[in-house]
């Protein structure tokens, strides 16, 4: 069974520490962290309250006890430890476009054809990312996990896996 605290406090040889609930029910839920060393008023440690208007939980820490304002705020952003979506695996073609026009001394233009294609067979001529000119990419389908294995190149979102 959960005990519904809402202020305790911890001893310390400096006085005690108060931890006490804000704002239940509220927008903006948390607690408040303040010392209490038999003073008239408590001193104000630090806040700690979800913020609705960005989603977070925010801590204000205030160094300075002769401030109102906090000295520091730290959010706290969680949505990268929510679960994320299980993800599926998918064919992609990935196509690249190098271009470069070049001129060849031929008598026709068959001859200039094979040519060019053996001046590119042999890397005399090498495009490179000065040719680039563009890239396309096509989701062909979602396939089994079973058919992943048949892939070169598997990319998992954390980084590239090759066979």
């Amino acid at each position: 069974m959960k005990k519904d605290y809402k202020e305790f406090c911890v001893d310390t040889p400096v006085g005690q520490i108060k931890v006490e609930a804000k704002d239940e029910g509220g927008s903006y839920p948390g607690i408040w962290v303040s010392l209490t060393d038999g003073s008239e008023e408590d001193i104000v440690l630090n806040m700690t309250e979800f913020s609705p208007r960005d989603g977070k939980i925010v801590t204000n820490i205030y160094e300075d006890i002769d401030l109102d304002d906090p000295t520091q705020k730290i959010g706290f952003d969680f949505t990268s430890r929510k679960e994320k979506p299980e993800q599926k695996p998918f064919k992609v073609e990935v196509t690249e476009v190098y271009r470069r026009n070049i001129v060849i001394w031929a008598e026709n233009k068959d001859e200039a054809y094979e040519r060019a294609e053996e001046l590119s067979n042999s890397g005399e001529i090498d495009l490179d990312g000065r040719d680039f000119e563009g890239r396309e990419c096509n989701i062909d389908r979602e396939i089994s996990r079973a058919e992943v294995e048949d892939f070169q190149y598997v990319y998992n979102g954390e980084g590239k896996t090759c066979w």
